[in-house]
């Protein structure tokens, strides 16, 4: 189910050459995203940016507007198993005249930025970047779906074990790196499967060994009332070797479903207390993560 986004201005500002890139319209009023030929979002943004060796797209979306073939291509890229899919970037004129779609065959997910949460009800986007190979000019498919619920920062629930998170008052942005596949080629002495250094008589044949994509979250900061301030004191005071796993839900309007990023290994690394606001800010690290999808 996904939310349509309310109509803007997009300046398309990055070119990526004729011959690789489709022509996008000077001037677009919305994105959308498909996935794998399946609707995968209507898009608030999408910048696309040229490397030497790759094309990074820098989509941003809101949680309601994003479609099973996102969420399903999420989860996996968040837990470091790196799929590849095929991404094609629609954008529509001002005028609703005219569209262009870039297709990005294999491409990758490279970063997620899951949105600060406060009491300020504002309108929430995920942020999320792809890299492939190179872009080609494609035709755009057919229409999405339907628009999905809305997302607030106000509604979500953050839940750490054992630790009082009732009277959370804001989480900072929540961004999850994926570094690229690695492929190491080693030589491997036959029949016994040791690893040898190259050129070795010992080791004639030579073998690819690809490694996970390295995931990387970033420090966890949360606002906490200042009466729970110590009790992250005392797991600070002991937290050599302690850790806890958490999770972050993301609530849609109606606080009754929504998505969940869950935190693994959780360390505390300060307490920070503000009697004058009675908050107290909170900063963890994370081994991992993983995502539920609604």
């Amino acid at each position: 189910m996904m939310r349509i986004v309310a109509a803007f201005t997009v300046l398309a500002a990055v070119a990526l050459g004729a011959a690789a890139h489709a022509e996008r319209p000077v001037q677009v009023r919305s994105w959308q995203l498909v996935v794998d030929g399946a609707p995968g979002a209507f898009l608030a943004s999408a910048v696309a940016t040229q490397t030497a060796e790759s094309v990074e797209e820098t989509i941003t979306a809101a949680p309601g507007s994003i479609a099973p073939a996102l969420w399903s291509w999420l989860a996996p890229a968040v837990e470091g198993q790196d799929p590849r899919k095929t991404a094609t970037i629609i954008g529509v004129s001002v005028d609703a005249k005219s569209s262009s779609a870039t297709q990005l065959a294999g491409a990758s997910i490279r970063k997620v930025v899951f949105p600060a949460l406060a009491t300020d009800r504002a309108a929430l986007q995920i942020g999320i970047t792809l890299s492939a190979p190179s872009p080609s000019p494609t035709t755009a498919p057919g229409n999405p779906e339907r628009p999905g619920p809305s997302y607030l920062s106000s509604n979500f629930r953050l839940g750490i074990d054992g630790m009082p998170t009732g009277r959370v008052a804001a989480v900072a942005p929540i961004t999850i790196t994926m570094a690229p596949q690695a492929v190491v080629t080693a030589t491997v002495r036959p029949g016994i499967g040791l690893a040898a250094f190259p050129g070795s008589p010992l080791a004639p044949g030579v073998a690819p060994i690809k490694t996970a994509p390295a995931v990387t979250v970033s420090p966890i900061v949360v606002k906490v009332a200042l009466a729970d301030a110590p009790a992250f004191q005392q797991w600070l005071s002991a937290a050599a070797g302690t850790k806890r796993n958490g999770s972050v839900q993301y609530l849609d309007a109606t606080m009754k479903q929504g998505f969940t990023v869950s935190l693994k290994g959780l360390g505390i690394t300060r307490v920070a207390t503000d009697t004058a606001a009675s908050r107290a800010t909170i900063e963890l690290t994370a081994d991992g993560a993983s995502l539920s999808p609604p």
